[in-house]
């Protein structure tokens, strides 16, 4: 007799669920033992790569253990949910990958050694399989070889990205490229001059100068340098960036044509938000353009002012892209906040604790030039709810809406006080 469509369907049902409940013991047990087997890979690699046979000091080969438990870990993560796995699971690759970089180990050897150690791992994988789990461990298959090929994948670019930091006279150059352009001084020798050259700044008609620092979280020099380079092919110029660290600081000195403003800044949106949701606090600041090697001095004074902006916007700020306005209020001293009127500035702080809903009216129907059509229309509100709104701001701030005046006191007020702290109670 036939078997109905239903009955099929349940079956089937019932297999990939058997399947994936071995699946997911598979990779249970398997991160249970991820100690034992990354000790293994360890001394497998030792005893089958010349070059890391050849290191005596115990402190690399407790790395490359620490290094396998952490791939191990995450592989066991990815087998158990049957997926792939995401880019941000592979951070755990930077530190290790950039140091074998900077110590000149060879990158086949490195390569070696990660083929070594997913090699162990799935022989342990397939140890703890049992002759029922054979269909789990066929469906293993696909989601380890994906993670195999996309670590590795990893590991080589942020191996290569270091390798080129340390081209054309490495750090050494780059940081005395950028102190002579800081101090106003041309670089007088042949690999100072190749190094701008390099990184497209020699008849650049305009250059900008970049600063970011880390301010909470990790901050070991690789992950400075992971940011570093980050901010190098940021600058559009991926391959010799003129990019260098200076203690905890970052700087960049970049060429920028107009028609590259808004790419830069998305740019640098980027990196500033990525290194943030690492958990490492960072504030990022860009110049204005300068015409001339001799003005990146005062492009470096702005570029830090621009930092200092960061710091109080929470985000990275390029001077090309802040108003005069937006300018004088963020660069303005607390005198200039103790100038806003009390009632003004109780109301600011008042409505931006209760998320803002006047205050947003308000810059809403200024950006409509003090239409309450329009700002209605924007608003996705009744132009009623637009007048209601505009009259309790004039009844608790004393100032008339449709005063052009009254609302840029406003707008300057408004800029002010959500840069600043509420002011202390006192003793």
């Amino acid at each position: 007799m036939k078997e109905s469509p239903n009955r099929a369907r349940g079956s089937s049902d019932s297999d990939a669920a058997t399947v994936q409940a071995a699946q997911q013991r598979l990779a249970d047990a398997f991160l249970q033992h991820v100690p034992d087997v990354a000790s293994r890979a360890a001394q497998a690699m030792a005893d089958e790569i010349p070059a890391y046979a050849a290191v005596a000091d115990p402190a690399f080969h407790a790395e490359v253990r620490a290094h396998a438990v952490a791939n191990f870990t995450v592989m066991a993560r990815v087998m158990r949910e049957g997926r792939s796995v995401r880019p941000d699971e592979l951070t755990f690759l930077r530190a290790p990958t950039t140091r074998r970089a900077l110590a000149r180990f060879p990158l086949p050897a490195f390569l070696h050694a990660f083929r070594v150690g997913q090699r162990v791992a799935w022989e342990a994988v397939r140890d703890l399989a049992t002759p029922d789990d054979e269909a789990a461990a066929l469906a293993l298959v696909r989601p380890i070889l994906e993670y195999i090929n996309l670590a590795s994948t990893e590991l080589t670019s942020v191996y290569l990205e270091t390798e080129q930091l340390l081209l054309l006279g490495g750090e050494r150059v780059r940081r005395a490229v950028v102190e002579d352009l800081l101090s106003g001084r041309l670089p007088e020798s042949q690999p100072g001059r190749d190094a701008i050259r390099d990184a497209g700044l020699l008849d650049a008609p305009a250059l900008i100068v970049i600063s970011a620092e880390a301010t909470a979280g990790p901050r070991d020099e690789h992950e400075l340098r992971a940011v570093a380079r980050a901010v190098g092919r940021a600058t559009g110029r991926a391959e010799h960036p003129l990019v260098t660290l200076r203690g905890d600081e970052i700087v960049a000195i970049a060429a920028l044509t107009t028609d590259r403003e808004g790419a830069m800044s998305q740019a640098l949106a980027e990196v500033h938000a990525h290194t943030v949701a690492r958990d490492v606090g960072l504030i990022l600041g860009a110049s204005t353009r300068v015409t001339s090697q001799r003005d990146v001095p005062d492009a470096y004074r702005e570029a830090l002012q621009a930092r200092e902006f960061s710091a109080v916007t929470g985000k990275a700020v390029c001077l090309w892209d802040v108003d005069p306005l937006e300018y004088l209020t963020l660069s303005a001293t607390s005198t200039a906040t103790r100038l806003v009127p009390d009632e003004i500035a109780r109301f600011l702080r008042e409505d931006l604790a209760a998320h803002g809903v006047l205050t947003s009216t308000l810059e809403a129907y200024a950006t409509a030039n003090l239409s309450p059509t329009a700002a209605a229309s924007a608003l996705h509100c009744h132009v009623n709810t637009v007048h209601n709104r505009l009259a309790r701001i004039a009844e608790v701030t004393g100032r008339d809406p449709r005063s052009f005046r009254d609302v840029s006191e406003l707008l300057v007020a408004r800029r002010l006080i959500g840069r600043s702290p509420p002011p202390s109670a006192g003793p």
